[in-house]
């Protein structure tokens, strides 16, 4: 790989490092702020929603605005948006208002997201395809666990952790905008499956991504409404140590994914994830006993969406896989959408336990995914093509 295609890498990875950062540095920021305007669980929730909502009704797009433009344009729109959105939150009183803002820092983030891995994937070579997208996941974990961090240190009644966000935005700006970013062509799919064919096809990896990502971000909405008597920084500490949890999870699981039986790993993995959700509310402090929890907890729920990727490409093949990874992200938004929203009524209606209760139904989902899926093993795997 040439020194070129290795500056561009970098680039890409430092995008995606810092739209995660600030992606989990605003779900916390913004559930709390819109809690002290006393707006209720329910409609912090539905606030929350509209953030992927956006994403989906943009995401279409993308294919052809980088057939045209490329990859560099659209990042370098995406990131001028988020920093110049997230400050408007301190001013902007109207709650209807929060809706509008959060639908374009949705949008934006899903261009971040979308044209990110479409750059990366164009960039990377195949001999070393695995260990390139190994670096860009570590980097995205560790923009996971750092925005929670940042709120610890600044707390969340001022304006400094919007400043921070929008000005890491803006900093991002100056390596991409010295990458090579040329328009590409996006290969378009043969396959005729849909998400629903995708969803019958291969339930476990979809059922996964649902579950993950409806969990992360219900967590991190309302985790830091939930509990009493439990200071604000604890809370922001420990949610940045499930995200350290998951950087330090992906590739020791995916070795071990390697020598074991794969089903027999995601059914430990979603056992591990249910008993440390029951468990949570008695580790609510950042002292050694609740960090190391936390730290446990962040390595099975990133654990489990690791498999859900590898498994992603174990079941879709050739032009299927391009079908099964576009279901596999338009999963992982219906989670985004029903997550905060499903989990804002329940606190509403159990408070304390709610969204302990929450968590945990939503990680028995993958119990039945996986006893189906071992029922099939022994058939051949057909493509959707």
């Amino acid at each position: 790989m040439g020194h070129s295609k290795r500056f561009n890498l970098a680039c890409v990875i430092a995008a995606m490092f810092v739209v995660n950062m600030v992606y989990s540095l605003s779900l916390p920021l913004l559930a709390v702020r819109l809690d002290a305007m006393g707006i209720t669980e329910t409609v912090i929730g539905l606030n929350t929603a509209v953030q992927p909502l956006a994403g989906v009704l943009v995401a279409p797009f993308f294919p052809a605005l980088l057939s045209r433009f490329g990859a560099k344009p659209i990042l370098i729109t995406a990131l001028v948006t988020i920093g110049v959105v997230f400050p408007l939150f301190t001013v902007m009183e109207s709650l209807s208002g929060w809706f509008v803002l959060r639908a374009f820092a949705g949008a934006a983030a899903c261009a971040l997201w979308v044209v990110s891995e479409a750059w990366i994937h164009d960039l990377a070579e195949d001999h070393s395809r695995g260990r390139v997208i190994g670096v860009y996941a570590t980097a995205g974990s560790a923009g996971l666990a750092i925005g929670p961090l940042i709120l610890a240190l600044t707390g969340t009644a001022t304006i400094e952790p919007f400043l921070i966000g929008a000005g890491l935005c803006l900093i991002c700006l100056i390596p991409v905008m010295l990458a090579d970013g040329g328009s590409y062509s996006v290969e378009k799919s043969k396959g005729k499956g849909g998400l629903i064919a995708c969803l019958l096809f291969a339930p476990l990896p979809m059922v996964i991504n649902l579950v993950m990502s409806a969990s992360y971000e219900a967590t991190h909405a309302f985790l830091p409404l939930v509990p009493a008597g439990v200071g604000e920084k604890d809370i922001f500490l420990l949610l940045g140590l499930l995200g350290v949890g998951g950087m330090l999870s992906q590739y020791p699981m995916g070795w071990l994914a390697d020598r074991m039986n794969r089903l027999a790993l995601v059914a430990g993995l979603t056992l591990g994830e249910f008993l440390m959700i029951l468990g949570y509310q008695h580790f609510l402090t950042a002292e050694p006993a609740g960090i190391i929890y936390f730290l446990f907890w962040g390595t099975a729920g990133s654990a489990l969406y690791g498999m859900g990727v590898l498994l992603v490409g174990h079941f879709f093949k050739g032009h299927a896989l391009a079908v099964g990874s576009a279901a596999f992200s338009a999963m992982y938004n219906v989670g985004v959408l029903v997550g905060p929203s499903t989990a804002g009524v329940m606190v509403d209606v159990w408070q304390g336990d709610g969204l302990m209760l929450y968590l945990a139904g939503a990680a028995i989902l993958i119990f039945p995914a996986t006893a189906w899926t071992a029922m099939r093993a022994g058939r051949a795997t057909e493509k959707l093509v």
